[in-house]
């Protein structure tokens, strides 16, 4: 391995952040709560796209959607509409590690806001 690999590499998981696909190119970055939501987002150049999962409910398969093409994607701020609802990560902290999930109707009302954190998987 050469110099700049261990260097790029030794980065990444000092800092904690994003995580590279080396396959694909795309960058992702999975953000859970102890409530058991979950939302990967995969940043695919200036584009990022949402899989998000709802806790998993007795008896019952989990529930996840995937969104393409948000509407917004400001810094680290995303926005996405699915069928007029709208879907928000919003970051609480400078480095991107908390963000708070929040869905809202087609008329405009929350029915989730949760806080969702990176995942430590190493």
């Amino acid at each position: 391995m050469n110099f700049k690999k261990a260097l790029f590499f030794a980065t990444v998981f000092i800092s904690g952040n994003s995580i590279p696909s080396l396959v694909t190119g795309t960058v992702y970055n999975t953000f859970v709560n102890d409530k058991g939501y979950e939302v990967m987002i995969l940043h695919e150049g200036y584009s990022a796209v949402y899989n998000g999962c709802n806790p998993k409910k007795r008896n019952r398969k989990r529930d996840c959607i995937r969104l393409e093409g948000p509407e917004n994607t400001n810094g680290n701020y995303y926005q996405w509409n699915n069928k007029g609802y709208r879907y928000e990560m919003n970051p609480l902290n400078r480095n991107a590690t908390e963000y708070r999930l929040k869905v809202y109707t087609p008329k405009g009302k929350v029915i989730l806001d949760q806080v969702l954190w990176r995942k430590n998987d190493w």
